[in-house]
């Protein structure tokens, strides 16, 4: 039973402690691997504004200019916590959700060690998503959503 009690304790204080993932390295998750998301501005001249937020609405990025072909990503350990991307493209406002169950599971290979890594492209016509690094022009990005 004290092991058992041990274990709980462990999980709980690492759900805790890796819940805020402002920095820009690994996290060390216990009990989930770390997860490394990139969101990337595939637009060819235009630059757009970002501001990546977790459920509770504590930022990763705060109104950041993401010129074209620039990348902004963070570690986080997933332990309940939603992403959000406030995107902005001159008049133009669309929030993607950027981490999910529904990312989890197509970007996730659902180890307990390691890094996870999934891709978030932006261009033109919305907002595409992939587990690798892919160019930006390759044809194997999952279009997600439209920018209206």
């Amino acid at each position: 039973m004290a092991n058992f009690l041990a274990i709980v304790l462990l999980f709980l204080i690492s759900a805790f402690s890796c819940a805020d993932s402002t920095n820009s390295s690994s996290q060390n998750c216990i009990l989930t691997p770390d997860w490394h998301m990139f969101v990337i501005n595939g637009l060819s001249n235009e630059v757009i504004i970002a501001h990546i937020r977790d459920e509770y609405g504590r930022p990763q990025c705060e109104h950041c200019p993401m010129s074209p072909g620039v990348s902004f990503s963070w570690y986080f350990c997933p332990f309940g916590e939603w992403y959000y991307g406030d995107f902005t493209r001159g008049s133009t406002q669309k929030t993607v959700q950027l981490y999910s169950k529904h990312i989890q599971n197509f970007c996730g290979h659902k180890f307990l060690l390691g890094t996870e890594h999934c891709y978030w492209l932006v261009k033109p016509d919305g907002f595409y998503v992939a587990k690798k690094n892919l160019s930006i022009s390759d044809p194997n990005w999952s279009y997600e959503s439209p920018w209206i």
